[in-house]
């Protein structure tokens, strides 16, 4: 299963999550989790580490983090969020999968999904 982290200093923007937070509203919390891509029904934790925030940026921030599994359901993969190991996962041809697993992250191995379309996913 492929791991999701979110920190907290994005999703604090959120105004409701935000609110969620200072109220302990469990309820609201895991629904903005899950929208986020972390499945809920999972255990997952909340760690306060020192991390990136923004992959792609250089700022490093010292707090919360949600560590879970990414969600594998349908709706999910048809959003466009979910990330490559996990559409590479529910490929149910084995020798695609390998073949995929076998390509770089970006370039050919994204194009290879433009050939299959939903039938070759698994539905879990």
């Amino acid at each position: 299963m492929a791991q999701k982290e979110i920190s907290f200093h994005i999703l604090m923007q959120y105004p409701p999550f935000a609110k969620a937070v200072k109220e302990n509203d469990r309820e609201t919390f895991e629904s903005i989790l899950y929208e986020a891509g972390i499945d809920t029904s999972l255990p997952y934790d909340v760690e306060s580490v020192e991390h990136r925030p923004y992959p792609d940026k250089p700022l490093t921030f010292n707090g919360p983090i949600a560590i879970g599994n990414e969600r594998r359901d349908e709706a999910y993969i048809a959003s466009g969020l979910a990330s490559w190991e996990v559409k590479r996962e529910l490929i149910r041809d084995p020798e695609l999968r390998a073949d995929l697993a076998n390509m770089g992250r970006e370039g050919s191995a994204d194009k290879a999904f433009d050939k299959y379309d939903s039938k070759n996913y698994s539905k879990e």
